[in-house]
């Protein structure tokens, strides 16, 4: 059962609300895919440059953080779960 006073009330409270609302953003179809990928590069910047662990594993693989430009560019790094707690002194 409908319960009307109930739907005309939140109805109304949307309807205050609509002009402090921000426009919803519109992506191409290829944009959300992109936008992770340059985020990826500076995280990974950021990690070498603060944690032990990450300076030393781009140091042993000789791969310069800048050329991580893609979640693809991390398949030969042996990334895994555990670390944090195998490591735990490194990660700090």
């Amino acid at each position: 059962m409908r319960n009307l006073p109930n739907e005309i009330y939140w109805k109304i409270v949307a309807l205050r609300n609509l002009p402090g609302q921000r426009p919803i953003p519109y992506f191409s179809l290829k944009e959300p895919y992109e936008l992770p990928d340059t985020r990826l590069a500076s995280i990974v910047e950021y990690a070498v440059k603060t944690v032990a662990y990450y300076r030393n594993l781009f140091g042993t693989m000789k791969t310069n953080p800048s050329e991580i430009q893609s979640i693809e560019d991390l398949w030969g790094f042996p990334l895994d779960s555990t670390l944090s707690r195998t490591c735990e002194r490194r990660f700090s």
